[in-house]
Protein backbone atom coordinates (compact mmCIF):
# COMPACT_ATOMS: atom_id res chain seq x y z
CA UNK A 1 0.00 0.00 0.00
CA UNK A 2 1.14 3.49 -0.62
CA UNK A 3 0.06 7.19 -0.19
CA UNK A 4 -2.62 6.90 -2.71
CA UNK A 5 -3.25 2.85 -4.17
CA UNK A 6 -4.75 -0.05 -1.77
CA UNK A 7 -5.34 -3.27 -2.44
CA UNK A 8 -6.84 -5.94 -0.35
CA UNK A 9 -8.41 -9.01 -0.88
CA UNK A 10 -12.02 -8.28 -0.16
CA UNK A 11 -13.62 -4.72 0.63
CA UNK A 12 -16.84 -4.27 1.99
CA UNK A 13 -18.20 -0.78 0.84
CA UNK A 14 -21.58 0.01 -0.91
CA UNK A 15 -19.85 1.37 -3.95
CA UNK A 16 -19.29 -0.82 -6.75
CA UNK A 17 -15.93 -1.41 -7.92
CA UNK A 18 -14.30 -4.39 -9.99
CA UNK A 19 -12.65 -7.25 -8.24
CA UNK A 20 -10.81 -9.75 -10.28
CA UNK A 21 -8.68 -12.80 -9.25
CA UNK A 22 -9.57 -11.90 -5.51
CA UNK A 23 -7.71 -8.38 -5.72
CA UNK A 24 -9.47 -5.14 -5.18
CA UNK A 25 -8.07 -1.87 -6.74
CA UNK A 26 -8.82 1.27 -5.03
CA UNK A 27 -7.31 4.50 -6.13
CA UNK A 28 -7.21 7.68 -4.52
CA UNK A 29 -7.71 6.28 -1.36
CA UNK A 30 -5.33 7.72 1.59
CA UNK A 31 -4.28 5.85 4.74
CA UNK A 32 -4.89 8.19 7.75
CA UNK A 33 -5.22 5.97 10.68
CA UNK A 34 -4.70 2.55 12.73
CA UNK A 35 -6.48 1.01 15.05
CA UNK A 36 -4.67 -2.36 17.00
CA UNK A 37 -5.86 -5.34 18.97
CA UNK A 38 -3.37 -6.18 21.04
CA UNK A 39 0.08 -6.50 18.72
CA UNK A 40 -1.66 -6.35 15.71
CA UNK A 41 -3.75 -3.97 13.16
CA UNK A 42 -7.30 -4.65 13.77
CA UNK A 43 -8.51 -1.97 11.14
CA UNK A 44 -6.62 0.70 8.42
CA UNK A 45 -8.56 3.99 7.94
CA UNK A 46 -8.99 5.59 4.29
CA UNK A 47 -10.05 8.42 3.27
CA UNK A 48 -11.94 8.87 -0.04
CA UNK A 49 -14.43 9.83 -2.13
CA UNK A 50 -16.89 7.93 0.50
CA UNK A 51 -15.29 9.42 3.21
CA UNK A 52 -13.67 7.93 6.07
CA UNK A 53 -13.80 4.02 4.96
CA UNK A 54 -12.12 1.46 7.66
CA UNK A 55 -10.86 -1.63 6.12
CA UNK A 56 -10.45 -4.99 8.61
CA UNK A 57 -7.42 -6.49 6.60
CA UNK A 58 -6.10 -10.42 7.53
CA UNK A 59 -2.20 -9.04 6.63
CA UNK A 60 -1.02 -5.61 6.20
CA UNK A 61 1.92 -5.15 3.44
CA UNK A 62 3.56 -2.08 4.05
CA UNK A 63 4.44 -0.13 1.61
CA UNK A 64 4.34 3.69 2.06
CA UNK A 65 7.35 5.33 1.71
CA UNK A 66 7.04 6.95 4.96
CA UNK A 67 6.85 4.07 7.04
CA UNK A 68 3.32 5.97 7.80
CA UNK A 69 1.21 2.60 8.96
CA UNK A 70 3.74 1.35 11.14
CA UNK A 71 4.73 4.13 12.95
CA UNK A 72 1.13 4.90 13.84
CA UNK A 73 0.78 1.13 14.97
CA UNK A 74 3.64 1.31 17.47
CA UNK A 75 5.93 -0.70 15.17
CA UNK A 76 9.84 0.83 15.74
CA UNK A 77 11.31 2.34 13.45
CA UNK A 78 14.48 5.10 12.95
CA UNK A 79 14.67 8.33 11.49
CA UNK A 80 17.55 10.66 11.58
CA UNK A 81 16.95 14.39 13.13
CA UNK A 82 18.36 15.58 9.80
CA UNK A 83 17.20 13.60 6.58
CA UNK A 84 18.59 14.33 3.14
CA UNK A 85 16.66 17.17 1.27
CA UNK A 86 14.15 16.56 -0.61
CA UNK A 87 13.91 17.48 -4.70
CA UNK A 88 11.02 18.41 -7.23
CA UNK A 89 12.18 17.76 -10.92
CA UNK A 90 10.80 19.78 -13.30
CA UNK A 91 10.72 20.31 -17.10
CA UNK A 92 11.41 23.00 -20.09
CA UNK A 93 10.53 23.47 -23.22
CA UNK A 94 11.74 24.96 -26.23
CA UNK A 95 15.46 24.79 -25.41
CA UNK A 96 18.52 24.97 -27.96
CA UNK A 97 21.24 22.15 -27.25
CA UNK A 98 24.19 23.79 -26.51
CA UNK A 99 28.16 22.69 -25.53
CA UNK A 100 28.97 22.69 -21.72
CA UNK A 101 24.43 23.54 -21.32
CA UNK A 102 25.18 22.00 -17.69
CA UNK A 103 28.14 24.34 -16.76
CA UNK A 104 26.59 27.74 -18.26
CA UNK A 105 23.39 26.44 -16.65
CA UNK A 106 25.13 25.92 -12.87
CA UNK A 107 26.99 29.55 -13.28
CA UNK A 108 23.76 31.00 -13.55
CA UNK A 109 22.43 29.40 -10.51
CA UNK A 110 25.58 30.43 -8.22
CA UNK A 111 25.01 34.06 -9.36
CA UNK A 112 21.16 33.24 -8.77
CA UNK A 113 22.08 32.35 -5.30
CA UNK A 114 24.23 35.35 -4.70
CA UNK A 115 21.55 37.36 -5.47
CA UNK A 116 19.65 35.95 -2.96
CA UNK A 117 17.15 34.30 -5.30
CA UNK A 118 17.78 30.88 -4.70
CA UNK A 119 18.54 29.17 -0.94
CA UNK A 120 19.80 25.69 -2.50
CA UNK A 121 20.52 23.98 -5.21
CA UNK A 122 22.68 21.17 -6.67
CA UNK A 123 24.29 20.03 -10.27
CA UNK A 124 21.95 20.74 -11.68
CA UNK A 125 21.36 17.89 -14.07
CA UNK A 126 20.24 19.11 -16.95
CA UNK A 127 19.06 16.24 -19.22
CA UNK A 128 17.51 16.01 -22.85
CA UNK A 129 14.94 13.24 -22.21
CA UNK A 130 11.91 13.42 -23.94
CA UNK A 131 12.85 15.48 -26.73
CA UNK A 132 14.91 16.92 -28.74
CA UNK A 133 15.00 20.63 -27.51
CA UNK A 134 13.30 20.10 -23.80
CA UNK A 135 14.71 19.40 -20.92
CA UNK A 136 14.47 17.59 -17.70
CA UNK A 137 15.77 19.12 -14.53
CA UNK A 138 17.45 18.03 -11.58
CA UNK A 139 18.07 20.19 -9.49
CA UNK A 140 16.06 21.15 -6.46
CA UNK A 141 17.49 21.18 -3.02
CA UNK A 142 14.71 21.44 -0.38
CA UNK A 143 15.31 20.35 3.40
CA UNK A 144 12.47 18.96 5.16
CA UNK A 145 11.03 16.98 7.19
CA UNK A 146 8.55 14.61 5.02
CA UNK A 147 7.15 13.31 7.93
CA UNK A 148 5.82 16.28 8.86
CA UNK A 149 2.58 17.65 7.10
CA UNK A 150 3.31 21.49 7.47
CA UNK A 151 6.88 20.86 6.75
CA UNK A 152 6.27 18.99 4.00
CA UNK A 153 4.00 21.76 2.07
CA UNK A 154 6.21 23.99 2.70
CA UNK A 155 8.88 21.90 1.18
CA UNK A 156 6.41 21.40 -2.13
CA UNK A 157 5.99 25.03 -2.04
CA UNK A 158 9.51 25.98 -1.83
CA UNK A 159 10.46 23.34 -4.73
CA UNK A 160 7.89 25.35 -6.90
CA UNK A 161 9.66 28.61 -6.51
CA UNK A 162 13.06 27.11 -6.79
CA UNK A 163 12.30 25.36 -9.94
CA UNK A 164 10.58 28.65 -11.17
CA UNK A 165 13.47 30.51 -9.99
CA UNK A 166 16.24 28.45 -12.01
CA UNK A 167 14.08 28.96 -14.86
CA UNK A 168 14.61 32.75 -14.37
CA UNK A 169 17.82 32.29 -14.19
CA UNK A 170 18.81 30.44 -16.89
CA UNK A 171 16.23 32.92 -19.31
CA UNK A 172 18.25 35.51 -18.24
CA UNK A 173 21.83 34.33 -18.33
CA UNK A 174 21.92 31.46 -20.55
CA UNK A 175 21.59 32.33 -24.19
CA UNK A 176 19.97 28.49 -25.02
CA UNK A 177 16.73 29.83 -23.04
CA UNK A 178 16.49 33.17 -25.02
CA UNK A 179 12.97 31.63 -26.40
CA UNK A 180 12.30 28.95 -23.46
CA UNK A 181 8.99 28.16 -21.54
CA UNK A 182 8.76 26.76 -18.40
CA UNK A 183 6.47 23.53 -18.78
CA UNK A 184 5.93 21.47 -15.72
CA UNK A 185 7.15 21.09 -12.17
CA UNK A 186 6.29 17.53 -11.45
CA UNK A 187 3.05 16.84 -8.98
CA UNK A 188 4.58 15.70 -5.69
CA UNK A 189 7.98 16.48 -4.35
CA UNK A 190 10.77 13.76 -3.88
CA UNK A 191 11.24 12.24 -0.78
CA UNK A 192 15.13 10.20 0.00
CA UNK A 193 14.71 9.61 3.27
CA UNK A 194 12.43 9.02 5.81
CA UNK A 195 11.21 6.51 8.62
CA UNK A 196 12.85 3.30 8.34
CA UNK A 197 10.86 0.14 9.87
CA UNK A 198 13.29 -2.23 12.12
CA UNK A 199 12.46 -5.29 11.18
CA UNK A 200 14.31 -9.03 11.98
CA UNK A 201 16.44 -8.24 9.65
CA UNK A 202 18.13 -4.11 9.09
CA UNK A 203 20.37 -3.86 5.54
CA UNK A 204 23.71 -2.41 6.25
CA UNK A 205 26.05 -0.47 4.80
CA UNK A 206 28.10 -3.65 4.37
CA UNK A 207 25.22 -5.69 2.48
CA UNK A 208 24.92 -2.91 0.02
CA UNK A 209 28.65 -2.56 -0.84
CA UNK A 210 29.08 -6.01 -1.32
CA UNK A 211 26.11 -7.16 -2.98
CA UNK A 212 24.83 -9.51 -0.40
CA UNK A 213 21.87 -11.65 -1.45
CA UNK A 214 18.79 -13.16 0.86
CA UNK A 215 16.64 -16.03 0.16
CA UNK A 216 13.75 -14.38 1.00
CA UNK A 217 14.18 -11.32 -1.51
CA UNK A 218 11.69 -9.57 -3.09
CA UNK A 219 13.06 -7.38 -4.68
CA UNK A 220 16.70 -6.01 -6.18
CA UNK A 221 18.22 -2.78 -6.47
CA UNK A 222 21.20 -1.41 -8.48
CA UNK A 223 21.70 2.16 -7.09
CA UNK A 224 24.68 3.05 -5.54
CA UNK A 225 25.74 5.02 -2.03
CA UNK A 226 23.71 8.34 -2.59
CA UNK A 227 23.75 10.78 -0.15
CA UNK A 228 22.79 14.70 -0.71
CA UNK A 229 23.86 16.93 1.97
CA UNK A 230 21.04 19.77 2.85
CA UNK A 231 23.68 22.45 3.00
CA UNK A 232 25.11 23.86 -0.73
Amino acid sequence: MNSNFFSIGSFLNKSKIEQKQNLTVLYNSFACAVQRDGDRIKSVTLANKDGLVSVKPKVVIHCTGDADIAAWAGAPFEKNAEVQPLTLHFRIGNVQQTPNLSTMCCEALAKAQQRGELPYYYGPGVMFLFGKNEIYVHGVRVPADPTNAADLTRAEMQGRADAHAMFRAWKQDVPAFAEAYFQEAYPWIGVRESRRIIGKYVLNEDDLMNSHRFEDAIATGCWYMDLHPTKP
